[in-house]
């Protein structure tokens, strides 16, 4: 919500739904220290090869630990494909949001903010 407590308040669900994916993205920067965004971020951050970000105590090393941390990667993509980019390429006029898409929405953030509550950059892994 502190991305967009102002638009939510005011009803402007287009941008509420906007500033609270970008806030997501942002999320993802602080935690991976990566400077990239949208699903290049996500990619880079989440890759199952070099990640930069892990869920505490998954170090994939079985096809559960994989599972999560892809279900993890592909929601954060999807956010961004579903709601982020169209968002920022299509002009409000065109793009209605209503409140229960906010709502939708921000279940969906909502789910993967408490996901990266549980994950941390891989530096930190021994501390």
């Amino acid at each position: 919500m502190k991305y967009c407590r102002e638009e939510n308040f005011n009803q402007d669900y287009f941008h509420a739904i906007f500033e609270s994916s970008k806030g997501l993205s942002q999320r993802d920067r602080d935690i991976s220290d990566l400077n990239t965004n949208g699903n290049e971020l996500i990619q880079d951050a989440f890759s199952i090869n070099t990640p930069k970000i892990l869920i505490k105590g998954n170090m994939l090393n079985n096809k559960t630990d994989k599972s999560l941390y892809n279900g993890l990667k592909n929601l954060l993509k999807t956010i961004v494909s579903l709601y982020r980019n169209p968002s920022a390429h299509m002009p409000k006029l065109y793009d209605p949001k209503s409140e229960t898409d906010a709502i939708t929405v921000f279940t969906l953030i909502s789910l993967a903010h408490r996901i990266l509550d549980e994950c941390i950059n891989v530096r930190d892994i021994n501390n």
